[in-house]
């Protein structure tokens, strides 16, 4: 198989979301927005020949999960290109969630962790 010409999708592995505010894209909507639709395969075709579990690739394409080395390196083999490409992918998407939703979740976990050391240092006074 060989790979899609470039597309804005895969321009946007390259670009740089510092100041944007969009997510940049899941390997998943990648494989199932340029490169099923060029190579005309169903996920279940493709899934027999990486030989893989059909839910495996249903699940990346429905972007319910993330893509993993093993997984890359057979997308990569099949479509005539490096793993690398599609860890890059989820590297830029996993990186770009970690920024927006760990300040969040830090400054959560920041407020429980005072709340209980203050639950255990106070004593009622009597």
């Amino acid at each position: 198989m060989t790979p899609p010409s470039m597309t804005a999708a895969h321009a946007a592995l390259f670009k740089s979301s510092a100041d944007d505010h969009s997510a940049p894209l899941h390997p998943g909507e990648v494989l199932r927005e340029d490169f099923l639709p060029h190579c005309k395969h169903t996920v279940e075709t493709l899934a027999r020949q990486l030989d893989v579990r059909p839910s495996v690739l249903r699940d990346l394409v429905a972007e319910r999960t993330s893509i993993s080395a093993d997984l890359a390196a057979k997308l990569g083999e099949a479509f005539g290109m490096s793993g690398r490409y599609w860890l890059a992918l989820q590297l830029q998407h996993d990186l770009w969630h970690s920024r927006v939703y760990a300040p969040t979740q830090h400054h959560t976990a920041q407020h429980h962790t005072a709340q209980q050391r203050n639950v255990r240092t106070y004593r009622p006074q009597v």
